[in-house]
C-alpha cells in the first residue's frame, strides 16, 4: 500500500492525496488516477496559477514547507491544534 503523507482538499470539495514519493494524485487506486502532480510544489503552483483556493489537511502542510512552519512556531504565528 502506497504511504500517504497527507490529504489536500480544495475549495469546492475535491480531494487530493500526497504520497511519500511526493506525488499528488485524486485517488488511491491506481488504475482510478484521473488527476496527478509529480510534486506537492507542481500542485501548489497549478492551483496558485488558477487561483484555486486549497489546504492541508493531516501532515502535507507541514511537508510543503517545514522551514517556513518551523519559522511560524519560533515567531508565535503558528498554534498546535489539540
Amino acid at each position: 500500500m502506497t504511504e500517504v503523507l497527507g490529504r489536500i482538499r480544495t475549495a469546492d470539495g475535491y480531494v487530493f492525496y500526497h504520497l511519500a514519493d511526493d506525488s499528488i494524485v485524486d485517488s488511491l487506486d491506481p488504475s482510478s488516477v484521473d488527476m496527478s502532480w509529480a510534486s506537492l510544489r507542481q500542485f501548489a503552483d497549478m492551483a496558485g496559477g488558477l487561483g484555486i483556493g486549497y489546504e492541508f489537511e493531516d501532515v502535507s502542510r507541514y511537508a510543503y514547507d517545514k522551514e517556513q512552519h518551523d519559522n511560524e512556531r519560533q515567531n508565535g504565528e503558528h498554534e498546535e491544534s489539540n
